[in-house]
Order: C-alpha cells, then sequence, then structure tokens
C-alpha cells in the first residue's frame, strides 16, 4: 500500500486547521505534528500507536493531547472511530482505502478488516429507503472469532505484528 501524498497530507491538516479555526480554537504546533502523523498513514491505527509515532517528531507530545486531538478530528468527520471487543479505539483517516462503510474485528487479535464489498453498501442504502430514512451515514461493525485460532492456534488474519497499530487480546486459558 502507498504512502498518501503530500498533497493529501497537506490537504488533511488544512481541513483540521479549517475545523479549529470554525470552533475559535487554532492549530498549534503539537496538532500540526499529530495531524501531519495521522494523514501518512492509511492502515487503522490506535492512539498509542500514533502516541509513539508523533513523538519521534516531537518529544513533548502527550498521549492526552493525542486524545484530545482525536476526538476533534472525529467530530470534524477527517476519522472515523472503530470500536473493538477490546473497548481499545481504533481509528482510519474518513478518505483512506480501508475507510469502507463495513469493518470486521477480529475478537481474537482485535485486527480491523475493512470489508469493501459494493454490492453491501447498496443494499444497505436501499433498504434505508425502503424504510422512509435519508442516509446520513453508514456503517456496519462486525465482531467476529477467527476460526484459525480456535482449529490451529493461530489467528491467520494477524499478519501485521507491528502491536502499535492494532494490539493483540490478552492470550485466554
Amino acid at each position: 500500500m502507498s504512502s498518501p501524498s503530500t498533497d493529501a497530507i497537506e490537504r488533511f491538516v488544512q481541513h483540521a486547521r479549517d475545523f479549529w479555526s470554525a470552533n475559535g480554537m487554532r492549530m498549534t504546533l503539537l496538532r500540526k505534528i499529530i495531524c501531519r502523523t495521522i494523514a501518512g498513514q492509511d492502515a487503522p491505527f490506535v492512539a498509542d500507536g500514533l502516541w509513539l509515532d508523533a513523538r519521534k517528531k516531537d518529544r513533548g507530545i502527550s498521549l492526552s493531547s493525542v486524545y484530545r486531538t482525536l476526538a476533534d478530528l472525529v467530530e470534524a468527520n477527517l476519522l472515523h472511530e472503530i470500536h473493538n471487543p477490546s473497548k481499545q479505539r481504533t481509528f482510519v483517516k474518513a478518505d483512506s482505502s480501508v475507510s469502507s462503510t463495513a469493518h470486521l474485528v477480529c475478537a481474537d487479535c482485535h485486527r480491523v478488516i475493512p470489508l469493501n464489498d459494493e454490492c453491501l453498501a447498496l443494499r444497505q442504502e436501499a433498504l434505508l429507503k425502503q424504510l422512509g430514512f435519508e442516509t446520513s451515514g453508514i456503517h456496519l461493525h462486525i465482531e467476529a472469532a477467527c476460526e484459525s485460532l480456535r482449529r490451529c492456534g493461530v489467528c491467520e488474519n494477524q499478519n501485521d505484528n507491528d502491536e502499535r497499530k492494532i494490539s493483540p487480546a490478552p492470550h485466554k486459558q
């Protein structure tokens, strides 16, 4: 998967700046670093991983600053929050290639897997129209246990060993 272009990163930062400006706040240096760190990736991430990445640029960034910035970016519709069984908050950029309307979350390793199925989105839209609703947003969240883990003792869905991005669940005895 390719990294976002410099233009895409700057657009993300500008949209965030516009949001804060419209709400009487400003783009601080720390917010800019956090935004650029988010904008530079395309995969789902957790706050702790973002914090570690952002601290490579400025050691003064606190985890609470990351959480406040994430909350603002979700409110600005620049990020989507994906809930998972561990209650660990996972985020994805709204314009990301993995920001589909549906996600599967592995109940074992907590990996977020986008379900990019055009038919699924069309069916959701048609159902809402049939029920008399106009769509303002759709997000389907599926939690499922990994069959290969139960069968073989290894979760085949966990191919990203970077624990900062999606942390594995504690081992169950």
